[in-house]
Parts: C-alpha cells; sequence; structure tokens
C-alpha cells in the first residue's frame, strides 16, 4: 500500500527523536512559562520585571538551540539561523512583550507547533 504523499510514516527514529529531544525541550517550554505567570504576579511588586527578561533570555537560548540544532535538517548554518528568525521570530516578540509575554504560553504553543508540523524531516 504505498503512502500518501507528504505524510511521513511513524518510524522508530521518530519516535525517538520525539522521547530524548522534543518532549523534554516541551517540558523546557512549559516550565518556563509557568515561572512567567509567577514573575508575572512578581512584577506587580516590581521585583518580577528583571526575571521575566532572565526568562526571556533563557528561553531563546533553549528553544533557538533546538531549532538551529535539532530542527532545521541539512541546511547550512546561516540558512538555519534565518529560519530561526523567520519560524521563532513571533514568539520571541510575544515574550518580549512585559506583561503579554508572562501570562501567554508562547514558548509551549510554539514547541508544539513544531513538533507537530514535522517540517524538519523534509530537508530543504
Amino acid at each position: 500500500m504505498a503512502e500518501k504523499k507528504g505524510i511521513k510514516a511513524f518510524t522508530p527514529t521518530w519516535s525517538l527523536r520525539l522521547v530524548l529531544i522534543d518532549i523534554p525541550v516541551l517540558i523546557i517550554a512549559l516550565i518556563l512559562d509557568v515561572l512567567g505567570i509567577v514573575t508575572f504576579f512578581l512584577s506587580l511588586f516590581v521585583v518580577g520585571i528583571p526575571l521575566s527578561y532572565i526568562l526571556d533570555a533563557v528561553g531563546i537560548v533553549v528553544i533557538g538551540f533546538w531549532l538551529i540544532f535539532f530542527r532545521s535538517g541539512k541546511l547550512p548554518i546561516t540558512k538555519r539561523i534565518i529560519r530561526l528568525f523567520k519560524r521563532a521570530g513571533l514568539p520571541i516578540l510575544g515574550e518580549l512583550i512585559p506583561f503579554f509575554g508572562d501570562v501567554v504560553f508562547c514558548w509551549t504553543i510554539y514547541v508544539l507547533y513544531e513538533i507537530i508540523s514535522q517540517d524538519e524531516l523534509i530537508d530543504g
């Protein structure tokens, strides 16, 4: 039976990648977003605003590293970085907006989108 074009089969390498790389990054994104809610409440007392930017920097580094090195296929490094800003630009901007980024789960939504889209399996 032939597969439909564009639909990838469930392979052991895909499931191994999901368990070893994608799910831990999803958990990190969820932790960053939950900590963002904590910093939102701390921001009411002015203490959380600097903490919010620290969390944003950690998110940009971790999720950017994941996107550049694990989700970009066999692209050259310059195209990988361009792809980072094309695909992750909106979540990064959302996280950098002071109170909005604290209450909206931008990192989690973005990581889920990347995992579901599976565009990285097509090397191009």
